[in-house]
């Protein structure tokens, strides 16, 4: 069972679609003028070369559910010291 409570999120892979043409039937591209990406399409900044991508783990579910569930709690007690601090104060 995964314990660890802490989450480096510079240490998260980073995804890029890398858009290419269809190959036709010659094995030639068969993509029109009107189909490639805009210039406007950028990919994101490397990052450091210092990290390495063998050693991330890709995002699993139970981890995106596990940070949901941290971020409600996080929530639920904000709320609480919200309603019982101007009681301290009375």
């Amino acid at each position: 069972m995964y314990t660890s409570s802490k989450v480096d999120i510079d240490t998260l892979p980073t995804e890029v679609v890398l858009l290419t043409p269809a190959t036709g039937p010659s094995g030639t591209p068969s993509s029109t003028p009107s189909e490639t990406p805009s210039s406007s399409v950028v990919a994101p900044p490397p990052r450091s070369v210092s990290c390495t991508t063998a050693s991330r783990l890709p995002i699993t579910q139970y981890m995106l559910l596990k940070m949901g569930h941290l971020a409600h709690s996080a929530d639920m007690r904000a709320s609480r010291v919200e309603v019982e601090v101007p009681k301290m104060i009375e």
